[in-house]
């Protein structure tokens, strides 16, 4: 099992979904999660999230990552 960020677009207002996209490989983490998604005015998508983790640092990380829909 792969543990990580995904997320689907749907352009029928939540009829059909894309196939999950991978946003942040989280495979290392053992704690993450609430994420947090926007779309803006140019159509780029911003997703927020935690982890902990990560091996750099043993402390919670936030993570931001922005995606062209």
């Amino acid at each position: 099992m792969t543990r990580g960020l995904c997320g689907r677009i749907s352009t029928d207002k939540g009829t059909s979904w894309d196939a999950p996209i991978v946003l942040a490989d989280l495979e290392d983490t053992f704690d993450s999660g609430y994420p947090s998604s926007v779309q803006i005015q140019d159509g780029t998508i911003i997703t927020a999230y935690y982890c902990k983790g990560v091996s750099t640092h043993m402390r919670y990380h936030m993570g931001v990552v922005r995606r062209q829909a």
